[in-house]
């Protein structure tokens, strides 16, 4: 039994990983303003991280 629930536990965590990477694959995109303020995105393609600033 705790094999099996280990198995489990790592192919739900595979599957997890694969559709958050396919999803999330691009980098997001930053509005042109928030509260009247102009906004500059800056995207870091390796890691995936987009910082609004």
């Amino acid at each position: 039994m705790k094999t099996f629930l280990t198995l489990l536990t790592a192919i739900t965590s595979l599957s997890v990983y694969t559709l958050v990477g396919v999803h999330a694959a691009g980098c997001a995109t930053c509005p042109a303003s928030v509260s009247g303020m102009g906004v500059t995105g800056k995207c870091h393609p390796a890691s995936g991280v987009t910082r609004c600033r």
